[in-house]
């Protein structure tokens, strides 16, 4: 944010898009800290032959306990897809940011993606 304010004009509306992307992106750490990095995981396959990965939740971890009861292969695919439109988003703003487009301004600033926060409730529909 500080290289941006020392860059851009205070009225300039990309410092307001600049801003919420590094919000954004603080706001999803609670997904990498649950889902993506630091949950401990097992492997269960049943009798059948049916595979899973399950939050290693029985010697206590609360980071597993909050996930136990969730399809973690939907969570991870979820947290996924928050990285690629805080991406997207980063790669658009970093278009209109190059000196022949901010010069002229040329470049319209892209749509903020819509991002779903991770919520800690057992919700079958996530």
């Amino acid at each position: 944010m500080a290289a941006a304010r020392a860059k851009l004009k205070p009225e300039n509306p990309l410092l307001a898009e600049i801003k919420w992307l590094i919000d954004s992106s603080d706001k999803i750490a609670d997904q990498r800290d649950n889902i993506g990095i630091h949950m401990p995981l097992m492997k269960y396959t049943e009798v059948d032959g049916t595979f899973h990965i399950l939050p290693l939740a029985p010697f206590g971890n609360p980071k597993a306990i909050k996930m136990t009861g969730r399809d973690l292969v939907k969570e991870y695919a979820r947290y996924e897809r928050q990285i690629r439109r805080m991406l997207s988003y980063a790669t658009a703003l970093g278009f209109v940011l190059t000196p022949k487009h901010r010069h002229r301004g040329c470049a319209a600033l892209p749509k903020r993606p819509k991002l779903t926060t991770f919520s800690p409730t057992r919700d079958a529909s996530v």
